[in-house]
């Protein structure tokens, strides 16, 4: 038989506390029993900030992203996140007018054998 999990005052002290200071929802649920939802539905509706190291991370909506893309003779095999400041294309040669290098076409493109 399972018990269903309850907001009490000793349940939200704990979120509190485990929120303000970082912790992922996901610690949190399994902290308290409950789930990653549940956890941050009521840290949206207790109007919870996250830690100050959140706070002083720039916002991604104010962060500008250029992506410069190859042309259609270079590899466009991306390499990292689009956030990354080191995010770019691989930039080798392409195989056979295909949009990568050798390379990426093994990992990118299966050969099909032919029926036996």
């Amino acid at each position: 038989m399972t018990t269903k999990f309850e907001w009490n005052d000793e349940n939200i002290k704990i979120l509190k506390n485990m929120y303000t200071i970082g912790a992922p929802a996901r610690d949190i649920a399994e902290k308290l029993g409950t789930t990653r939802n549940a956890v941050i539905g009521k840290a949206n509706r207790l109007k919870l900030s996250a830690s100050k190291s959140d706070k002083e991370k720039p916002s991604k909506d104010k962060k500008t992203i250029t992506i410069t893309y190859p042309d259609d003779a270079f590899c466009q095999w991306p390499t990292g996140h689009p956030d990354e400041d080191d995010f770019h294309f691989c930039g080798k040669p392409v195989q056979n007018k295909l949009p990568y290098c050798e390379t990426h076409c093994n990992v990118a493109y299966r050969r099909v054998s032919p029926p036996s």
